[in-house]
């Protein structure tokens, strides 16, 4: 059942990628994503090995943590990418910069003292090294989605609806992934089922909210008007009236 069950979350989550694909592709998105593009492409084909060896567990076991290797590779430029496109224009900053690396670092280190100090239960060497990799880059993507989430709030961008929607999918996924394998670290084989399934009910979420992101036209925030006349000379009153109160004050 539990084979079953595995197999029908994997062939939803390729319908749903290959749709993903089709918008990028009908809407022209892979000019402005072509690394979210690769990334989904890449999916697909992991998703297909993965469903063919779905029926025999070593075999699975084995294409999973191989081509695991290549999805972290392609989240990592799929969310730069995202990342870069809205804040491009602040990387010439160097608090903007330092926050940035400062809290990847952070959690990246949290991540490998918690495989090291507390590896998962019963865990091989590679067992711990492998989750200490796979926590490594969740917690990164938590830390990036909630920074991207803060900057955006902090700079009051308005725009940019696509890419805060690739973010939080990877974000909410992420999360989730990271509740499963703490779960793993605390509890060993215990809760295995509900530990398997709520990181791909989690995917799933995420990859309906990039399917709804995507097609939707992105929002366009008018830009400010240009001054007239009558807001100079407003703005003129306005400071003069400022000089004359500071001067009284002094």
């Amino acid at each position: 059942m539990d084979q079953l069950l595995n197999k029908l979350a994997i062939v939803v989550s390729i319908g749903l990628q290959l749709v993903i694909f089709s918008v990028l592709i009908r809407k022209r998105l892979y000019r402005r994503f072509p690394w979210f593009l690769i990334y989904i492409a890449y999916a697909v084909v992991e998703a297909v090995l993965r469903l063919i060896a779905a029926g025999s567990q070593h075999l699975y076991y084995n294409v999973y943590w191989l081509t695991t290797i290549g999805d972290v590779s392609c989240t990592v430029l799929a969310v730069r990418e995202s990342f870069l496109n809205v804040f491009r224009a602040y990387t010439n900053l160097r608090w903007f910069i330092l926050a940035v690396w400062s809290c990847i670092g952070l959690a990246v280190l949290y991540a490998v003292y918690k495989a090291w100090f507390f590896p998962p239960t019963p865990a091989t060497r590679r067992g711990a090294i492998v989750v200490g990799l796979q926590l490594g880059l969740d917690y990164t993507m938590v830390i990036i989605g909630l920074l991207y989430f803060g900057l955006r709030r902090f700079f009051r961008i308005r725009d940019r609806q696509w890419e805060s929607g690739i973010i939080s999918g990877f974000t909410i996924y992420a999360a989730f992934e990271i509740m499963a394998l703490v779960a793993r670290s605390a509890f060993g084989t215990r809760f295995r089922t509900a530990r398997e399934w709520v990181p791909a009910i989690a995917y799933i979420i995420a990859e309906i909210g990039w399917v709804v992101v995507l097609i939707r036209p992105e929002r366009r925030v008018p830009p400010p008007r240009d001054l007239k006349i009558d807001d100079l000379a407003e703005l003129d009153q306005y400071s003069g009236f400022l000089a004359r109160f500071l001067g009284r004050k002094s």
